[in-house]
């Protein structure tokens, strides 16, 4: 086989703040060449001082085949990370970077580097609702047909699944998430426990505890995650965590 003499790294850096990067991602990081991602994200590495001087690369929103095509393109001279927020592979880059691989059939040598994904930050801001099966739904339909997302939705409902709602609500998405709040609401009552979490990590944070009945759709935004919870969740009597029994008694 072809010796790959340079390499792209797609490096996953968690949740809102440098704290919660991994030290496999932070080693990357600092000894590639070239760091290339969407401009919030950069603007958290610039809070790593071993990152100055480096060649670091912004970009704006809606970018993404754009940031993937100028990585693998610098991935031919030089050591270039690729970065996304969270975990690269879930609703990051990473699949996008493999298609076009697999499209133009190029030769270089791929490091996927994970990192903590928002569900599993914003449930350990919370208590531990994720302590039994769960499953991660976007509510965004820029790449998804929204009855695709409801048909998803509807399927872990009926498997009784803890759910995570990602970038549940938008200006131009409001009417979209009062008709999944009504579906939750249809089919799991009114008192289900759920959780928020807004700016998880960041400036700003809140988090809250609540059931389905209460929760206002006109407070969520982008910036929001939801977990909610299965026949086995429940919020303890102080009002602070939220919580899913395992069975262990």
């Amino acid at each position: 086989m072809e010796k790959k003499e340079h390499k792209l790294s797609l490096v996953g850096l968690g949740p809102g703040n440098i704290d919660n990067l991994t030290l496999k991602a932070f080693n990357t990081l600092k000894d590639s060449d070239v760091i290339i991602g969407y401009a919030s994200y950069i603007k958290l590495l610039k809070e790593i001082p071993e990152l100055d001087g480096k060649n670091i690369i912004a970009f704006p929103m809606k970018t993404e085949e754009e940031r993937c095509l100028t990585a693998l393109e610098l991935a031919k001279d030089a050591d270039v990370c690729l970065v996304s927020s969270g975990d690269t592979g879930i609703y990051g880059l990473a699949s996008l970077v493999l298609e076009i691989i697999d499209e133009e059939n190029l030769n270089i040598e791929l490091h996927i580097v994970p990192g903590i994904t928002a569900a599993i930050a914003c449930s350990s801001l919370v208590g531990a609702p994720l302590a039994n099966d769960f499953c991660c739904i976007n509510l965004s339909d820029q790449l998804t047909d929204f009855e695709i997302i409801k048909k998803r939705l509807e399927g872990a409902i009926e498997g009784d699944f803890v759910i995570t709602l990602y970038n549940p609500s938008s200006k131009d998405r409001y009417e979209q998430f009062e008709d999944i709040i009504h579906l939750l609401i249809e089919k799991l009552g009114n008192n289900i426990p759920i959780a928020v979490v807004k700016n998880a990590y960041r400036e700003n944070q809140e988090t809250y505890p609540l059931l389905l009945k209460d929760l206002q759709p006109d407070e969520i935004d982008m910036n929001s995650l939801i977990i909610i919870g299965n026949s086995q969740t429940v919020i303890n009597e102080n009002n602070e965590n939220v919580y899913t029994k395992r069975g262990y008694k």
